[in-house]
């Protein structure tokens, strides 16, 4: 069984000042439940039946090329938007983030995050 060891996941539309999205992984009692916090609305998510696809998920789609880049893309009439991801399981240790741009596989990710049951986040 894989081992997801940290998760946590920030979006912010920069007309606000607080996150529009927050998901952040608490383990308890061998469970793995992700605490999502979605404009000012709380949810939880128990992955603990889905943590060994959702690591072959990450893996698959390469997302350990995202590590330590900032996919920065300047803005100079519109405040944009940015964004924070920091994965750890077995095999990745990921830390990346993004103002006003996405990596090409984008898509993939939000797949990843429907599955989980986080589809409160549209597609690009």
């Amino acid at each position: 069984m894989a081992k997801l060891y940290g998760f946590k996941f920030e979006y912010q539309n920069m007309n606000s000042s607080t996150p529009e999205l927050y998901v952040i992984l608490e383990t308890t009692n061998k469970d793995y439940i992700l605490q999502c916090y979605y404009k000012q609305k709380t949810y939880s998510i128990n992955i603990t039946d889905k943590i060994n696809k959702i690591c072959k998920m990450l893996e698959k789609m390469n997302i350990i090329d995202w590590d330590m880049i900032n996919y920065n893309k300047p803005m100079e009439l519109f405040p944009g938007f940015n964004w924070k991801l920091n994965i750890l399981i077995d095999t990745i240790n990921l830390y990346s983030q993004g103002f006003n741009n996405y990596p090409s596989n984008w898509n993939e990710f939000i797949n990843i995050l429907n599955y989980i049951g986080i589809d409160c986040f549209y597609k690009d």
